[in-house]
């Protein structure tokens, strides 16, 4: 499981994205209760798509997202 803390900002870049639950690799614990955590783009002229987004796969092990905002992401690039 991977933790991300309150106050957290994830930057991507074009074609990036994070894929959870493909694999053995478990799922993501997002505690954004006070901060929120913000998954964007690190473009600084960010619009619609300017990074793949979140992606949850059919091995997803509890995932739970508190808090959390993502913006910019959409870009159709996984491939499906």
């Amino acid at each position: 499981m991977l933790t991300i803390a309150d106050g957290a900002v994830l930057e991507f870049g074009p074609g990036i994205g994070m894929q959870v639950g493909n694999g053995d690799d478990g799922g993501l614990l997002v505690d954004g209760h006070t901060l929120g955590v913000v998954f964007t783009s690190a473009n600084p002229s960010p619009s619609p798509g300017s990074w793949r987004g979140l992606q949850f796969g059919n091995r997803d092990l509890g995932s739970v997202l508190t808090g959390a905002t993502v913006e910019y992401g959409g870009a159709n690039t996984w491939g499906n």
